[in-house]
């Protein structure tokens, strides 16, 4: 028996700077009771977070073959050295790969699980190939209800194969940790994460409030072209007329960020574009942090009423959110309250919930 996870090739499951796909992975194998049964397999990386667990695949030598079909392809190969009758496959937001799998892996069970909106993704966009997934996957996982429900737009048959699995996040904290009067954004660098609204959010109140920190910490994207550029070094130039009082780090570990949103008081989540889950929301919750963030996409089911949501957010919105809690330290301890006591997407309750659906396939 064995359960094969197959990442994106994007998707980085390495010890310092992993993908949000291995993140997730890495925040539920421990608490699987089938850690010894897991393989996953992905771009080889240096420092894996799990060498025992992890498979990782040479890129291919061929430069017209799509690195993801040549990750599902070697996955397959070795597979099929010690297939037996109790094998499911597990393919991360790669709808067009389930059919090439099947075709190679007879008598498998495949589970998908999208991490992103199916309707944008090659392999699911259309409601005939969405209806072959149903026919071809023994299961369909979604991150969120609101993932769940796009996938679902249009069908109304075997709807049941398609469940909610939210992501876990892991809490290393015994006690609510001492907070710094420091506001935090943490995400991609770009429009879609709302970077641009926070620093223009933040460039109207730090003035006022010479005590408090603004901090962005990001990855800047691979993009080269001009228009790129300009943004992001708007957000930089932006962040320097702040002087100490702002901060740009970039490329930080997973368990660096994790430490700085244990000390930060609020953290930010501007989204403009509709976030499948919210990875961000789930671990400023886990550390006790006070919440800002668009009420976009599979945002608010997490979030809930713990912390402050906006509508059509933009930056004056923002601003506006951000002084209510610097200017109302009661208001501000309370959302960090509710932050701490309410964080219940935890590694363990997501293992226990995929472990269930497993079991009922390796039987």
């Amino acid at each position: 028996m064995a359960i094969h996870i197959l990442l994106p090739f994007k998707d980085k499951f390495d010890k310092n700077f992993p993908g949000s796909v291995s993140i997730t992975i890495k925040n539920t194998i421990h608490f699987s009771r089938y850690k010894k049964d897991l393989v996953i397999y992905g771009d080889k990386v240096e420092n894996p977070i799990l060498p025992k667990n992890f498979v990782g695949i040479e890129k291919t030598k061929n430069p017209f073959k799509s690195k993801n079909k040549h990750l599902a392809d070697q996955m397959c190969s070795l597979i099929k050295k010690n297939i037996n009758s109790r094998e499911i496959i597990e393919i991360h937001n790669r709808p067009n790969l389930v059919n090439g799998v099947l075709k190679k892996l007879k008598n498998v069970k495949i589970f998908l699980i999208f991490h992103n909106d199916p309707l944008m993704m090659i392999g699911s966009k259309t409601l005939k190939e969405r209806k072959n997934l149903l026919e071809d996957c023994d299961k369909i996982l979604c991150v969120s209800n609101f993932i769940r429900n796009l996938f679902l737009k249009g069908i109304k048959f075997n709807r049941e194969k398609v469940v909610v699995l939210h992501n876990g996040v892991n809490r290393k904290l015994k006690s609510f940790p001492k907070k710094k009067k420091e506001v935090l954004f943490v995400g991609k660098i770009n429009k879609d994460k709302g970077v641009h609204l926070y620093v223009e959010a933040i460039k109207q109140i730090f003035q006022e409030h010479k005590n408090w920190r603004f901090s962005v910490i990001g990855t800047p994207m691979k993009r080269t072209n001009k228009e790129y550029l300009k943004f992001f070094n708007n957000v930089k130039n932006t962040i320097k007329l702040m002087f100490d009082q702002g901060n740009l780090e970039m490329s930080l570990s997973h368990e660096d960020v994790q430490k700085r949103m244990q000390e930060a008081a609020i953290v930010v989540i501007p989204s403009i574009w509709n976030e499948p889950y919210g990875l961000v929301v789930s671990e400023s919750m886990s550390n006790g942090a006070a919440v800002i963030a668009s009420n976009k996409g599979g945002i608010p089911e997490i979030i809930k009423d713990n912390g402050i949501l906006i509508n059509n957010i933009n930056a004056k919105k923002l601003a506006v959110s951000i002084l209510e809690l610097i200017n109302n330290p009661k208001l501000l301890k309370l959302y960090q309250k509710k932050s701490w006591q309410n964080f219940h997407h935890t590694g363990e309750k997501a293992a226990i919930t995929i472990d269930k659906i497993r079991e009922k396939f390796l039987i």
